[in-house]
């Protein structure tokens, strides 16, 4: 919130206009070089989680973030 760069808004709209995988791969690029130099988030802190299921679900997978993927989950038995 309140991060406000023209270059990054230019940047941005080159990704969404852009048609071929060359160009969005080019078009991104320049996104994350903008996001290295100018930074637009910081940590200011930290939370914890807690994810609690059952043992008869199977095939779930879990993401760094705390984040479930329920794409291979199913009841076990």
């Amino acid at each position: 919130m309140g991060y406000r760069d023209a270059r990054m808004s230019a940047a941005l709209g080159a990704v969404r206009s852009a048609s071929t995988t060359a160009e969005i791969k080019a078009a991104l690029r320049n996104v994350q070089e903008l996001w290295n130099e100018t930074v637009p988030s910081a940590v200011y802190t930290a939370a914890e989680s807690m994810v609690i299921w059952s043992d008869e679900v199977e095939g779930l997978r879990f993401s760094q973030e705390s984040l479930v993927r329920f794409d291979g989950a199913h009841l076990a038995g």
